[in-house]
């Protein structure tokens, strides 16, 4: 069982699989993959529509195709309102989404006890993410300990790769800011500190919202705290690097070790340039 949370003391769960179906239309028929699922469909598999919406929560006659399927049954995209049988029971297309490949999201009343289902994903007003606090509710909600638990540390270590070429130019603006501050009066350096001083106070907060809750200490002289979320971060990056992944899995782990190496491409670049802005002032300052 794959196990994800989103940040939001109350889970609410949804449940998903993927299959194969039989996809049948007037002229055509084609064997393509889908996600059935119980709940929020948004937490499934977030796509951009083309035209209708996800299938709501209770409802267990629509789907919602991609553009792939649709020219493959239909020829067309424009296929809105239009039925079709998937493995013989007949469901309407509440949607079109963008994805060349052949696939359909098709919900399931929660009543249905017939359908097994392999992921749930989690959200609701969880101010903690903490994995205890994940795996006590499931426990605890009778659906046993799940094979994986997958938080969020690969989405907020790829947002902050994404930010590590700011970072540098930050880090290589405070160095000159330094080299700048020596050559000053007294009353100058005073000043620059004190309004560097309220610039920190003031963005400190907004900081703090960015940041996930469990990566802030609740006592910031508690240096244990450091030592165990290093070592809660490596065990969920192992996790996710040795996760089976399934279509949509693949699909978000293609997209992360993309970030990742845009990041280290763009990152390798900023420390290329503030070293050679580095060197030309160092070349300027001792030619005059």
């Amino acid at each position: 069982m794959l196990l994800s949370t989103v940040k939001k003391t109350t889970f609410w769960p949804t449940f998903w699989t993927e299959d194969k179906s039989v996809f049948t239309a007037e002229y055509s028929e084609v064997d393509a993959a889908c996600i059935l699922f119980s709940g929020d469909a948004a937490l499934v598999w977030s796509f951009e529509y083309l035209a209708g919406a996800m299938p709501g929560v209770a409802d267990a006659t629509g789907c919602a195709i991609s553009s792939g399927l649709a020219w493959e049954l239909w020829g067309d995209i424009d296929v809105m309102g239009k039925t079709l049988e998937v493995d013989g029971v007949p469901r309407a297309v509440r949607g079109v989404f963008d994805k060349i490949e052949a696939l359909a999201l098709l919900s399931v009343r929660d009543e249905d006890l017939t359908q097994s289902f392999t992921a749930v994903e989690l959200s609701g007003d969880q101010t903690s993410q903490s994995r205890s606090s994940v795996e006590s509710f499931v426990i605890a909600s009778g659906l046993g300990m799940p094979d994986t638990v997958l938080m969020g540390t690969p989405t907020f270590l790829a947002e902050i790769m994404a930010m590590l070429p700011l970072i540098i130019l930050a880090i290589f603006g405070f160095v000159v800011y330094i080299g700048w501050m020596k050559k000053r009066s007294v009353a100058i350096k005073k000043i620059t500190t004190l309004i560097l001083l309220l610039g920190a106070v003031i963005l400190l907060p907004g900081l703090f919202d960015i940041l996930p809750d469990w990566i802030i200490p609740t006592q910031w002289n508690d240096f244990s705290f450091w030592g165990s979320l290093s070592g809660q971060i490596g065990r969920n990056l192992r996790e996710y690097l040795t996760l089976s992944y399934s279509l949509r899995d693949a699909e978000y782990a293609t997209l992360f070790f993309r970030q990742i190496s845009i990041a280290f491409a763009s990152s390798g670049f900023s420390l290329f340039m503030c070293f050679r802005c580095y060197a030309n002032s160092v070349f300027l300052f001792n030619s005059n």
